[in-house]
């Protein structure tokens, strides 16, 4: 048992090393990209490419409007917008097309209708890249605040470094310690989950994020952009999946200072916020579920319990397991922009995470499916059309 523990431990750290690659590759980039602005280059002095920025939005009254205008405010000044109103009932359409119709730059587009074979949001990605002139696209999400120079700043990483997909990680605001402590793990989970440590290594290396997906319109059409992804719910990491299958070189950037969201406004939220795609990102697969299961109690829980019983040298030894676990975690929680200090909530905010995943699976088999935003969707259907 003593040597399982320890092997469990080093497996995760080492798991948890991989993502601080990440993040030293990402402040590489953010260092190349301050190089660049001392460069003489400059968007004024070479052919500016005009970006194409999606963004869907429905039921988002709350929040459409300081997405719009925090695009309004761009350093960038190629751009143009593309509102899409995907079938809301509340005032969102009204403030979007009031929006678009007083700044030339922005265009509105409204989905009455949700085409057989496509999950809503989607198809409202797909209607809005058809209407994109732009050499790049920016898939971004209605409840997203960029800061001024978000664009400019992506654009000379994306330029300077030669990719073709460079996905910005939010700022994800809450003043909630449990909700916090939850998102960061989640984060966490989700990276190793897809093995960011071989990006532009290994073809099971991928990454996409729905507040921001840059890339370039070449490389969309080339896969037939969105038409893969008709039924696909985590679209937005499968949207990276694609491209890195099509030879494109793709980059995960730390964009806390670019990007910001008030994903959830408690972890009751999360919960239930997860129940549509947790198990989708696991694949549907229940083999997943009980491996997250086994690493959840094996990592997160058992050991603060044996903590209480182990005396002697197991004790010492799972002392010093858990004491790496949480420096590591730590470490990764600092450079997420989270305080440290949420490491101590790790064993309920991976109880919790694991319920949502569970929840998540169950009521997707005994529903036979997911059910969003008033649309069911058949678990069959969903299986046969992932990416």
């Amino acid at each position: 048992m003593y040597a399982a523990i320890i092997v469990s431990y080093l497996y995760a750290i080492w798991n948890l090393l991989r993502w601080l690659d990440v993040v030293r590759e990402a402040k590489a980039f953010e260092g190349q990209s301050l190089r660049l602005n001392h460069n003489s280059l400059s968007f004024e002095q070479v052919d500016a490419p005009l970006v194409s920025v999606v963004v869907p939005a429905c039921n988002e009254e709350q929040n459409i409007l300081s997405t719009l205008q925090s695009l309004e405010s761009q350093t960038y000044s190629n751009i143009e917008v593309v509102a899409v109103n995907d079938r809301s009932t509340d005032s969102s359409g009204q403030i979007m097309k009031a929006f678009c119709e007083t700044h030339p730059r922005f265009q509105y587009l409204e989905i009455n209708h949700l085409p057989e074979g496509w999950l809503g949001k989607n198809n409202a990605l797909n209607s809005g890249a058809k209407l994109a002139a732009g050499e790049l696209l920016l898939f971004t999400d209605g409840d997203i605040i960029f800061s001024p120079n978000a664009i400019e700043h992506s654009l000379r990483i994306l330029n300077g470094s030669q990719l073709d997909h460079l996905v910005v990680a939010p700022n994800f605001k809450s003043s909630d310690a449990i909700l916090s402590s939850m998102q960061c793990f989640f984060s966490l989970m989700v990276l190793t989950l897809f093995r960011p440590s071989g990006f532009g290594k290994l073809k099971n290396s991928y990454i996409g994020a729905g507040a921001f997906n840059l890339l370039s319109s070449k490389i969309y059409k080339s896969f037939g952009g969105h038409e893969q992804l008709r039924l696909e719910v985590v679209d937005d990491i499968m949207l990276g999946k694609l491209v890195v299958r099509h030879g494109g070189k793709q980059a995960l950037l730390d964009g806390s200072d670019m990007i910001s969201v008030a994903w959830y406004a408690n972890w009751r939220e999360m919960i239930l916020g997860l129940q549509k795609n947790a198990f989708a990102g696991l694949r549907y697969s229940w083999l997943s579920v009980l491996r997250i299961t086994i690493e959840t109690f094996g990592l997160n829980i058992l050991p603060y319990y044996f903590l209480t019983t182990f005396d002697g040298l197991p004790f010492y030894i799972l002392l010093t397991g858990v004491a790496l676990m949480h420096t590591t975690l730590a470490v990764a929680a600092h450079k997420m922009g989270y305080s440290p200090a949420l490491t101590i909530l790790t064993p309920i905010s991976a109880l919790l995470l694991w319920f949502a995943q569970l929840r998540s699976a169950v009521i997707t088999h005994l529903d036979k499916g997911i059910t969003w935003r008033g649309t069911h969707y058949p678990l069959k259907a969903l299986k046969e059309n992932k990416v």
